[in-house]
C-alpha cells in the first residue's frame, strides 16, 4: 500500500512593514511613525491620518470650545483697540458721567476755597480788597470831652444829639493827674495788638478776646496805653504806636492808633470794615 504524503506548507513570515497589504488593498503606515506623528498632532492641536479623517464627535465640539475661549480675549482687545484708535468717536454716556462727576467736584472745591476766604475775611466786598483808606480825625479834649463816630468818621461835641442818641464808639478825656486818655462806649471791646505790626499790616481783626472798659474799677481796654511819657518841654506825648482793633456793637470791626497828642488836641488814625468781615487792610503808608 502506497501511502501519499500530501506536502507540509511552509509558514510564511510576514514581509517587511513597507510591502506588506491591508485588507481592501490600503497600504498601512508604519505604526511607531503613526504613533509618535498622532501624539505630536495633539501636541500642537489638529490630527493627522485617521484620526483626522474621522474625528470623533465629542472631540469636535470640545476643541470648537477651546478655539472659542482662545479667540475672547483676542475679541476684547481688538474693541477696545479701535474704539481707542477712532478718531471721531463720541463720549459715552459712562465718559460724560465720569466728566460731569470731576466737574462737579473742581466746582465744589472752588466753592468751599471761596468760602474759606470770606470766612477767614480775605474777601471783601466794599472795595477793601484792596486796602481801605484810614480817616484822620482830631479830638480837642480842651472842652474836656470829644466824641467819635466810627460809622461817619466825625468828632462830635458832647452837646450833639449823635452823644446823646448814643451813636459814638469812644471819646478822648480826661482822666486823674489830668492825662488824656481815650475811652470805649459801654458796648464797644477792644484789643491792644502792641506796637509790632505798623498799622498797615494789621490786616485781620482778632475772633476773640476783646475788653471793655470797666468805669467802676478804673479798668480801660485803652485808657493811657497809647502813650509812654510827656516832653514837658514841647508840651506833647511820646506815642506807644500801639494799635487797637474794636469790635462795634453792630458786628463791624475798626482800628485805631493813636498819632499825636500835645496841645490839647489828639490826632487818630481810623479805619472801619464797613461790610461786616474781619478784614482790615488799609493802604495808609503807615
Amino acid at each position: 500500500m502506497i501511502v501519499i504524503r500530501r506536502p507540509q506548507r511552509l509558514r510564511s513570515f510576514p514581509t517587511h512593514s513597507s510591502r506588506r497589504r491591508a485588507q481592501h488593498c490600503r497600504p498601512l503606515s508604519r505604526p511607531q511613525n503613526v504613533r509618535r506623528t498622532t501624539r505630536m498632532a495633539h501636541v500642537f492641536g489638529y490630527e493627522i491620518g485617521s484620526a483626522a479623517q474621522h474625528p470623533a464627535r465629542s472631540r469636535m465640539c470640545g476643541e470648537a470650545l477651546n478655539v472659542a475661549r482662545r479667540a475672547l480675549p483676542l475679541l476684547i482687545i481688538s474693541s477696545f483697540m479701535l474704539a481707542a484708535c477712532s478718531d471721531d468717536a463720541t463720549p459715552t454716556t459712562l465718559d460724560r458721567g465720569v466728566v460731569a462727576d470731576q466737574k462737579a467736584a473742581q466746582d465744589q472745591k472752588v466753592a468751599q476755597d471761596q468760602g474759606e476766604q470770606v470766612n477767614d475775611s480775605s474777601l471783601a466786598d466794599d472795595g477793601a480788597t484792596q486796602g481801605g483808606t484810614p480817616t484822620t480825625l482830631t479830638t480837642n479834649i480842651k472842652s474836656m470831652v470829644s466824641y467819635v463816630d466810627l460809622h461817619t468818621m466825625k468828632v462830635h461835641a458832647q452837646t450833639d444829639p449823635e452823644v446823646k442818641s448814643g451813636e459814638i464808639e469812644f471819646y478822648t478825656t480826661h482822666l486823674a493827674a489830668k492825662t488824656p486818655g481815650l475811652l470805649l462806649h459801654s458796648d464797644v471791646g477792644a484789643i491792644n495788638l502792641g506796637a509790632a505790626k505798623s498799622y498797615d499790616q494789621v490786616v485781620e481783626a482778632p475772633a476773640t478776646g476783646y475788653v471793655k472798659d470797666d468805669l467802676q474799677t478804673g479798668t480801660y481796654a485803652v485808657g493811657k496805653t497809647w502813650w509812654t511819657s510827656k516832653d514837658e518841654a514841647k508840651h506833647v506825648f511820646v506815642m506807644s504806636n500801639n494799635i487797637y482793633v474794636l469790635a462795634l456793637p453792630d458786628g463791624s470791626f475798626a482800628k485805631i492808633q493813636v498819632m499825636s497828642a500835645g496841645s490839647g488836641k489828639i490826632v487818630v488814625r481810623c479805619f472801619r470794615q464797613a461790610n461786616g468781615s474781619r478784614d482790615l487792610r488799609t493802604t495808609s503808608g503807615g
